[in-house]
């Protein structure tokens, strides 16, 4: 049962936390760069091909791989700009749910009545992330201060670099300046170009990454198969993968499961308390 509810806590801390993960990263996201007309139209390339979409549905599988061995499945819903929601199950018991909405953050663990519940201004004023791009994360796809990446290049908050002309290996840097200043760097590769990893630099925090693999085509464009990240919380590490079914992505009569907000039977706790959790 610890195990179990270290699981659920790194869960709903990750989701939370950018939805994805925090690691150190040697490289440096604040280099300097220069402009590159062929990594130009890759970029329009790569985001022309960024396919509509309304909602979603698709399974999903948490994986904690240290310092212990678990996981759960589920299934992860989104619509566009407005929600997500992923609900998380053990022998067809529902565990824990995270539901997103441009105002709030729910992460609900049912088994041990405990909810963190966070205004999502809250992560907006620290980071300047928005529930549409914390969408394009878990898609993997590239964003900035404007949540259509085809935006970015008018906003001139973007340039290109290579990191390795020789395998093809390029990069997408993204500035943002409100609510503070902080650093996007998109690592992108290959002949059928699909970001490898993103790391996010925030003045006074450690640098924020997680890395993409296992890219499949779905009716919406390509999506990562497999979002990891190794989380440095206290003394504890903590690494934990976010992998998706590919053959279960719809984009059609997708019935998002109904959300109850928790009752005073529950008790409610601050992300911070929650990451002190995890770091004990």
């Amino acid at each position: 049962m610890k195990h179990l509810k270290r699981l659920l806590y790194s869960t709903i801390g990750i989701l939370t936390l950018v939805a994805a993960g925090c690691s150190s990263h040697r490289g440096s996201v604040t280099s300097p760069v220069t402009q590159s007309s062929n990594l130009d139209m890759r970029f329009d390339s790569m985001v022309s091909n960024y396919g509509a979409w309304d909602e979603m549905s698709t399974n999903i599988k948490v994986e904690l791989q240290s310092p212990m061995n678990l996981s759960l499945s589920g299934k992860a819903y989104m619509v566009k700009n407005k929600l997500i929601h992923i609900s998380l199950k053990f022998l067809g018991m529902e565990l824990a749910v995270c539901h997103i909405t441009p105002d709030s953050i729910y992460c609900v663990d049912k088994v041990h009545k405990i909810a963190v519940v966070e205004p999502m201004s809250k992560l907006s004023s620290t980071a300047g992330i928005d529930i549409a791009q914390l969408q394009s994360v878990l898609l993997g796809r590239l964003f900035g201060p404007d949540s259509d990446p085809a935006a970015l290049k008018r906003s001139r908050s973007v340039t290109f670099d290579w990191l390795d002309e020789e395998s093809d290996q390029w990069k997408t840097v993204v500035q943002f300046i409100k609510p503070l200043k902080y650093t996007c760097v998109f690592d992108i590769g290959g002949n059928e170009p699909n970001v490898s990893a993103l790391h996010v630099a925030i003045p006074g925090h450690k640098e924020v990454s997680c890395m993409y693999s296992g890219w499949f085509s779905t009716v919406i464009g390509s999506m990562p198969q497999s979002i990891s990240s190794d989380v440095a919380i206290g003394k504890n590490q903590l690494k934990i993968a976010v992998r998706y079914t590919p053959s279960s992505v719809s984009v059609k009569n997708v019935k998002v499961p109904s959300f109850k907000v928790p009752g005073n039977d529950y008790r409610r706790m601050h992300m911070n308390d929650l990451l002190k959790s995890l770091a004990s």
